[in-house]
């Protein structure tokens, strides 16, 4: 009798403890979802509601509601959890989620994706694994609009509090047609990324990501009753990658592109390439005021969130916005490299930010133009200039030295400084280049 009441308080021992484990690790889950959900809506600026979660023995049920930009409904996503009641009971993490998006009518005609399925593995120490596949779908609104989607498969992994995050992109490519002659398409999308965290730092990361496209192709065609033609944009070939480096106390950002080919209207360019550089952005200034941003932008619209603050929080917003113009904050455009039939075409420009107070903020843009430092290069063949403006505006630019001739090229040096425009060394009146393009 003894040893049977034994037996059975040992079993009763382990049911017991099998079911605190449960909970225990299911309101572990539980809180990583909510976590995660809050972590998302931070990285992406999209909102993302957990607004069911029922708890089961081994598992839960729960649902998402994203409001995407332009979806007057939200996008449900429901999702199906699986744990154990240990640690590492599901292949060595806490738990795997496995979600699938059920959106409703008005989310279709936008053009959500229906057919993507997510699976998300959470980690034991916070990190988040996702795999997010989608199947080829098509569809067609009411007003005539197409979109087809061809499968996709993308992976990521967010490090515990967001610390890492890196990603891979296989898309095979998408055409939409708006119903009246406007289609975007590409294909062979393949992209990676891996940014960390800065030490001390909320919101800034340094890493790279690089995205690159075998086929784009834009079109549109002209406004009734205008004179302009349908217009193409085409790139083949294509790479963009952007830059977040820091160095010292400094934050550096650089995003470089090109093309093989590149096509726009009736104008085709070979090899094309171009970059632009932020220097001497202040790490610690820049997060601290993100950390003001972030919030704002998240309700909506920032302008109008910031003009209902009281006066002295704008105030504080705008001297931190102010203290960034503080160390030599410069924008570097180019070079720009591109070639044509005619010759080469070469570009480079560079924009110091000057010293500006909160109350210059208050009064933009004049009070920017007083204080520009700029400098603006370029170099083209006449023979392009003369397709795109005509003999007589190429004969106009020359005669009022705002283009020299260089053998079969024309080159404009523009440099703007003390509120004054100085084009090939000549001071020009603002006004002058665009009367004459006008």
């Amino acid at each position: 009798m003894a040893k049977s009441v034994r037996i059975a308080a040992a079993i009763a021992l382990l049911v017991a403890a099998y079911g605190v484990a449960t909970w225990t690790i299911g309101r572990a889950v539980e809180q990583r979802l909510r976590d995660g959900h809050a972590q998302f809506s931070a990285l992406t600026g999209i909102d993302a509601q957990l607004v069911e979660y029922r708890r089961g023995l081994r598992g839960a049920a729960a649902r998402t509601a994203l409001a995407l930009p332009g979806v007057a409904e939200p996008v449900m996503v429901v999702h199906h959890v699986a744990h154990g009641p240990w640690l590492g009971g599901r292949a060595f993490g806490l738990a795997r989620i496995d979600s699938q998006s059920t959106p409703g009518d008005a989310a279709l005609a936008a053009g959500a994706l229906p057919h993507y399925a997510l699976r998300t593995h959470v980690g034991l120490r916070g990190d988040t694994h996702l795999t997010l596949t989608g199947q080829p779908w098509s569809a067609t609104d009411a007003l005539g609009r197409t979109v087809a989607v061809q499968p996709l498969h993308a992976q990521g992994q967010i490090g515990a509090s967001a610390q890492h995050v890196t990603g891979t992109l296989e898309w095979e490519g998408l055409l939409w047609r708006d119903g009246a002659g406007g289609t975007v398409q590409w294909r062979g999308l393949r992209g990676q990324a891996q940014f960390d965290r800065i030490a001390g730092r909320r919101h800034l990361y340094a890493g790279q990501a690089q995205l690159d496209v075998m086929h784009w192709d834009m079109g549109w065609p002209a406004a009734p009753h205008a004179d302009e033609d349908a217009t193409r944009l085409q790139l083949r070939e294509a790479s963009f990658t952007l830059e977040s480096i820091l160095e010292g106390e400094w934050l550096q950002w650089q995003m470089q592109a090109s093309a093989a080919f590149a096509q726009y209207g009736a104008e085709e360019f070979g090899p094309v390439q171009t970059r632009a550089q932020l220097h001497q952005l202040h790490a610690a200034t820049f997060d601290a005021l993100l950390a003001r941003l972030v919030p704002m932008l998240q309700v909506g619209n920032g302008v109008a969130v910031m003009q209902q603050l009281p006066l002295a929080e704008q105030t504080a917003l705008r001297e931190q916005a102010a203290a960034l113009f503080g160390h030599g904050l410069t924008l570097v455009l180019g070079p720009l490299q591109a070639r044509v039939a005619d010759g080469q075409i070469q570009a480079e420009a560079q924009l110091a930010a000057p010293t500006l107070t909160a109350l210059d903020l208050q009064f933009l843009p004049m009070s920017l133009v007083s204080r520009l430092d700029a400098r603006m290069q370029l170099q083209l063949p006449q023979a392009l200039a003369t397709r795109w403006l005509g003999t007589d505006g190429v004969a106009n630019l020359v005669a009022q030295h705002l283009a020299e001739q260089v053998g079969a090229d024309l080159r404009a040096d523009w440099v703007v400084r003390d509120a004054q425009l100085r084009i090939n060394g000549r001071p020009v009146h603002p006004a002058l280049p665009g009367q004459l393009l006008d």
